[in-house]
């Protein structure tokens, strides 16, 4: 998975998107990744059922490899399982 650039023309407006499917049966190709462009990204996290979807700032998902190695945890890329993980784990770590 290549990882997200910013499209917005202020840099400030990246908010990265995530929706998947945090299921036993499914693979990653239920793993979306887009960056959208906002006036204001929130880290927020929603379930419906197994499909959770995501926002957050580029700077935060920069943090993942930071993520991966002091929790000694799997690649958060293309797994919804480790997203949710992670995006709590920043979320924690923001407040």
């Amino acid at each position: 998975m290549q990882s997200p650039q910013c499209p917005c023309k202020n840099p400030a407006e990246c908010c990265l998107h995530i929706i998947c499917a945090d299921s036993l049966q499914k693979e990653a190709q239920d793993y979306l990744m887009q960056v959208e462009c906002i006036p204001q990204c929130v880290h927020l996290s929603t379930r419906a059922g197994y499909r959770y979807v995501f926002y957050m700032t580029l700077k935060t998902w920069s943090r993942r490899a930071e993520y991966e190695h002091i929790e000694e945890a799997p690649s958060v890329e293309g797994s919804c399982r480790e997203t949710r993980y992670f995006h709590d784990w920043a979320t924690d770590d923001a407040n």
